[in-house]
């Protein structure tokens, strides 16, 4: 970006889209209205003000992606704060939303908008879009125009199984009620005078295990739910966090050692140091210490430790540092924010008997199926999903508890009037979203060479490295 983009995308930054102490602010009527967690509509929110900002900037037509017009649209309806406030003052030009026309033509047209826009996107913040709220153009002009206007009063909402995340605990609890017929009719309907599942004929056994794989799979799911106490429910939302501790419960290890890299980034504690490369080497960026005392937290410590050493690449930095971020874990279960470690062992335990229970089960009926010469393949396929998936319930720990994911969502929402161009106000974002949040900053230049040097990492903790429209035929495109 050059001066005068940054400087655009810092008043756009800025923009506070609603008060938050509304008792419906824009980011929760957006989570409502579509259907999505709180810390999902805020980051679309995000994700807006970007498009806000390509469209003025990126120098060709741009459209959005569906979760972002689904933004675009709820700002219009505010007509005040849009058409008085935004565009004139802030985007200095009326930014107007024009529906497809229809037709081949114009479904072509929309496309090649959409890839030009995510093509500037890369080009002007220096990463790709996030996926899930700016997914490919084949799901942009595919599933995503087939949402639909529905009252919830009127129709049961069913979501299609296309992974467990999708369904949510409702949709798990619901389709955990409708197995349980189906499991004992299997059970008693097949061999009604006997209830040994080893008497079974072939196809009897197949319907029972089967249906016994989804009653476990969706009852380890709930209890995984039941078992991610405390609540939220009448707790204080305001809890005193640094954002460091703000960092690790918005993403664990990794995004609490992001904060601690930019706080010392800023008070020129360090500076980047992106080395030279040549045709036959690459040159990994790493950190030049400037200021060796001038950390203030352990955190920051690590970080300067590492940095000090030898041959110090900022991912080698970046994963000694990890083991110091793990020590704020005490800190959040005895604020409640995280679930004990007794009981995340408890549910791994539970979850991890009933699994090999089953698996026991399958293995025995296996043998004997292969002892009297009957084919096995339709059971061992079953076994091996339900081997991984037990693997996976059974080792996975889990983190937040759901008040931490409800003082999560508080942090989150007060992100619309925080001024990020303040060093206080670019940390508190840049824990709770990650390091998106440089682009337009004075770290700009070092987003990238932070973000490529956590792609390998993994935290241990539940932590990873990351951090147009639908009216019709794809609405939502814009020239400037």
């Amino acid at each position: 970006m050059n001066d005068q983009q940054t400087q655009l995308y810092r008043q756009i930054q800025a923009f506070s889209l609603d008060n938050t102490e509304a008792a419906w602010p824009f980011g929760k009527r957006l989570a409502r209205e579509n259907r999505w967690s709180e810390a999902f509509s805020l980051r679309v929110i995000e994700e807006y003000k970007k498009f806000a900002f390509l469209a003025v900037a990126a120098g060709h037509p741009v459209t959005p992606s569906d979760q972002v017009d689904q933004a675009w649209h709820l700002h219009l309806t505010y007509t005040r704060s849009y058409w008085e406030e935004f565009c004139p003052k802030v985007l200095g030009k009326p930014l107007h939303h024009e529906p497809t026309l229809g037709g081949q033509d114009e479904k072509g047209k929309f496309n090649d908008w959409y890839g030009n826009t995510l093509a500037s996107y890369e080009r002007l913040f220096g990463h790709k879009p996030p996926e899930d709220i700016w997914p490919d153009s084949s799901v942009r002009f595919g599933q995503d125009l087939h949402h639909v206007r529905v009252n919830d009063l009127q129709y049961w909402l069913v979501p299609k199984l296309k992974s467990w995340r999708s369904v949510g605990w409702r949709g798990v609890t619901l389709l955990g009620v409708l197995a349980m017929p189906l499991f004992i009719v299997s059970c008693a309907g097949v061999v009604p005078d006997s209830i040994n599942p080893m008497k079974l004929d072939a196809a009897g056994f197949l319907w029972f295990y089967g249906l016994s794989v989804l009653v476990l799979a969706i009852f380890s799911l709930y209890f995984r739910s039941v078992m991610s106490k405390p609540e939220g429910i009448g707790k204080p939302l305001e809890v005193t966090l640094t954002p460091e501790e703000l960092a690790y419960l918005a993403g664990g290890s990794q995004q609490a050692v992001d904060v601690a890299l930019v706080s010392l980034l800023q008070r020129g504690s360090v500076e980047l140091d992106k080395g030279s490369s040549s045709f036959l080497k690459q040159k990994k960026p790493s950190l030049k210490v400037i200021e060796p005392d001038q950390a203030q937290t352990p955190l920051e410590a690590a970080v300067l430790m590492h940095a000090a050493q030898p041959n110090a690449t900022l991912e080698k930095i970046r994963h000694g540092a990890l083991s110091t971020a793990k020590t704020l874990s005490p800190r959040f279960e005895a604020l409640g924010l995280y679930v004990s470690t007794n009981q995340s062992n408890k549910t791994q335990v539970i979850n991890g008997l009933l699994f090999v229970v089953l698996l026991v089960i399958g293995f025995v009926r296996v043998q004997h199926g292969l002892e009297i010469g009957k084919p096995v393949g339709y059971l061992s396929m079953m076994m091996f999903a339900l081997f991984f998936f037990g693997v996976y319930l059974s080792f996975k720990r889990l983190r937040n508890s759901h008040y931490g994911d409800a003082v999560l969502n508080y942090e989150m929402r007060k992100n619309l009037n925080i001024d990020r161009t303040t060093p206080d106000g670019l940390l508190h974002i840049v824990a709770t979203v990650g390091l998106t949040a440089l682009a337009g900053t004075a770290l700009a230049d070092a987003q990238s060479a932070l973000i490529d040097s956590k792609i390998s990492i993994s935290g241990g903790d539940g932590s990873s490295g990351g951090d147009g429209g639908g009216c019709g035929g794809g609405c939502g495109g814009c020239g400037s």
